[in-house]
């Protein structure tokens, strides 16, 4: 190699060790998301059913009242839903489904790895030459970008759904609880 040259297989090997780093943290902030979501999803089912319960004479009176406590079930129900459509995400990021690689992907990468028998692993291994060893870190670097790409990509997702139903989540609360008081002041 001439000076001045780029040591590629140095090169790419410290772009897939960020790579890996970026799929570990993605991994790290979606076991954080889940422990959150899965709290507010327990606390919203039970604390909230017994309130909710104490409001059914709004029902029965009818009026603003029975809209009131219909509104009070919509926002309950939205807010679970929104708690188990953020799980699902965060579960999709920590356990995510992509697309195989191609065939031109890469036959060292873990998964390709896995299929072979021991000594076609260490054939193919030992037959590899700088421009081989370069195309298949290549191929892992590409793979592993689609992976973190994808698992931030359902993150995203799993935090929009969170906050949307921590937003209604207060709304209900909120309700809730003017509510509430209007059953104890009557």
């Amino acid at each position: 190699m001439a000076t001045g040259d780029v040591d590629q297989v140095k090169l790419i090997s410290g772009m897939l060790t960020a790579n890996f780093n970026q799929i570990r943290f993605a991994d790290q902030k979606a076991q954080f998301l889940l422990r959150i979501a899965l709290t507010l999803f327990a606390a919203a089912f039970i604390g909230v059913p017994p309130s909710v319960m104490a409001l059914k004479t709004f029902w029965d009176s009818g009026g603003w009242k029975a809209i009131l406590f219909a509104t009070v079930i919509l926002l309950y129900v939205v807010c679970s839903g929104c708690l188990v459509m953020s799980i699902m995400q965060v579960v999709s990021v920590i356990r995510p489904r992509i697309a195989p690689p191609d065939e031109s992907g890469a036959s060292l990468f873990f998964g390709s790895v896995a299929q072979m028998e021991k000594e076609t692993f260490r054939s193919a291994f030992r037959n590899l030459d700088h421009a081989k060893a370069v195309d298949e870190l290549l191929s892992q670097f590409y793979e592993t970008s689609r992976i973190a790409s994808h698992k931030y990509a359902r993150l995203d997702k799993a935090i929009c759904w969170m906050l949307s139903g921590g937003l209604v989540g207060v709304m209900f609360s909120l309700i809730l609880l003017i509510s509430y008081g209007l059953v104890w002041n009557s």
